[in-house]
């Protein structure tokens, strides 16, 4: 494909110099045409490209002169057609190929390169520990990539950091250098309370039907709080626009910020509806690392501050490994119930993302159920079908379960369906957990769900779903995994969901990663 896609471009390059050949006067489209193609055999390290724009460029500067007509006109000709001639001269020159010699397999050139091209996106400190030299080398060592054309550099809030050209990677692909390999994503330890550099942060998170933002201080007091309904799921880059709205909204409304933002970041959480565009949309899609990272980026730069999006399960596990129950703690899920369920997972003091951003999809895990149900990833039997707050009504097949409420109250007043129902459930998101505990082994657990679900004092319904999780998680935990994990439940609410976006902001966004 990348042959064919030389010679095309060569072939290109040819016929738009032969037809500025044969017309009296090329026009500004040829100009725009051979522009480009020179651009991206540029971008591309396509010397042969290069040099055959090259030659039919000098060519046609030679046949200029001669021109009959206004010596003016001629005299604009040859100087657009020597402009040409200079881009593609130093284009030449700047080709990977005059890197051959210096960059040896082994040389800190060579492993810069094939670092970045790994892992787009590394600081100068995350090389200089790589490389095993100080920072003042990685300096040194870029300054020289970046005039070979090889590498980029680009400023991510605070921080420089650096990515890989296309020239850079057809360099890879032509010289004596290891493959880059991706590595998986890493993640920086869940920071700490006394970390916090931030004085505010704004938290937002998006529901199918409405947007929640609330504005916190440095000590995570609330001081505004707003709602705004949505006539449907946010989708492409009006997406964007109603969350840079809401933001100006939330700014507006909190006298403390004052106009000054450089103390203030945003947090969004979205409950996994992210698409590969990095757009926030209804349906729900399992590798959101690289997409959510997309949003952020695009959000920080239309709202003009930092901004940190991040799936709502994750947030919720990072704001109670920092602020709430898992504090102290350094091996801990967080469970999150609504219309399906998810799990943020911490292991020695890190998120765990896993390789794709997929990690604590629980809700996916098949489980034991009657009738099949379909789940919107496309299989059938996964345990949000039978969890999820919404899937509890409808699978009793019962008129006066219309809502999870109503469910709950039949399962008050005894009816055998609604029990069922619940009990059903909680054995399914039980064996979920039961998972959980085999393959992490966490200290504790923390699940946020509808009181309905959780709130044992208050709801029956809750007793006999509770009863039914805790038998089916703890019954077959491998050793003693099961007995020495404490279980906290938490009623959800919208509010909590910004909050824990707002926390992020606080914890990542505040760090001097300078």
């Amino acid at each position: 494909m990348e042959r064919s896609s030389a010679r095309s471009r060569v072939t290109e390059i040819r016929r738009v110099t032969d037809e500025m050949d044969t017309v009296d006067q090329p026009t500004q489209g040829h100009y725009n045409a051979l522009g480009m193609l020179v651009n991206d055999a540029s971008l591309a390290a396509d010397g042969p490209a290069l040099q055959a724009a090259q030659d039919g460029l000098q060519w046609l500067c030679r046949r200029f002169p001669a021109m009959d007509g206004d010596r003016a006109v001629a005299a604009e000709h040859r100087g657009r057609i020597l402009g040409l001639i200079d881009v593609t001269h130093w284009a030449l020159r700047r080709l990977p190929s005059n890197l051959q010699l210096s960059l040896t397999p082994d040389s800190h050139a060579a492993r810069f390169l094939v670092a970045v091209a790994g892992r787009p996106g590394l600081s100068n400190r995350d090389l200089a520990s790589e490389l095993h030299v100080d920072e003042t080398e990685i300096s040194r060592i870029g300054r020289r990539l970046v005039a070979a054309g090889v590498v980029w550099r680009r400023r991510e809030w605070r921080t420089n950091v650096w990515d890989v050209t296309p020239r850079g990677r057809q360099y890879l692909k032509t010289a004596n250098l290891p493959a880059p390999t991706q590595a998986p994503r890493t993640e920086p330890p869940v920071a700490s309370a006394a970390s916090i550099r931030l004085h505010f942060a704004l938290g937002i998170t998006i529901q199918p039907e409405r947007l929640v933002g609330i504005v916190i201080d440095r000590d995570l007091k609330i001081l505004a709080s707003r709602q705004r309904r949505l006539s449907r799921p946010l989708a492409g880059p009006e997406a964007r626009a109603e969350l840079v709205d809401f933001v100006g909204e939330l700014v507006s409304s909190t006298p403390e910020i004052d106009g000054g933002l450089d103390g203030v970041g945003l947090g969004v959480t979205i409950g996994g509806h992210v698409s590969a565009e990095g757009e926030v949309v209804s349906a729900p899609n399992h590798q959101q690392a690289q997409w959510i990272d997309a949003l952020g980026r695009r959000l920080a730069d239309e709202a003009r501050l930092p901004a940190v999006v991040e799936n709502d399960a994750n947030a919720l596990a990072e704001y109670e490994h920092a602020f709430g129950s898992h504090s102290g703690l350094s091996c801990t899920a967080t469970v999150l119930l609504d219309e399906g369920v998810g799990c943020g997972i911490v292991v020695d003091n890190h998120l765990v993302r896993g390789s794709a951003g997929s990690a604590g999809e629980i809700g996916h895990l098949t489980v034991q159920s009657e009738g099949g149900d379909p789940c919107h990833c496309g299989r059938e039997d996964c345990l949000e079908t039978v969890t999820g707050a919404g899937r509890i009504s409808e699978r009793m097949r019962d008129p006066d379960a219309k809502s999870l409420a109503s469910a709950s109250e039949l399962a008050e007043k005894g009816k055998r369906n609604a029990v069922d129902g619940f009990t059903r459930a909680g054995r399914a998101l039980g064996q979920g957990l039961l998972a959980v505990l085999n393959l992490v082994n966490p200290e504790q657990i923390v699940i946020y769900g509808p009181g309905e679900m959780i709130a044992e004092s208050r709801f029956a319904s809750a007793r006999y779903f509770m009863s039914a999780l805790r038998e089916a998680s703890t019954g077959h935990a491998f050793s003693n995994a099961g007995s020495k994990c404490t279980l906290v439940t938490k009623v959800s609410s919208d509010e909590a969901g910004a909050r824990a976006a707002a926390a992020i902001a606080l914890l990542r966004l505040g760090r001097d990663e300078r």
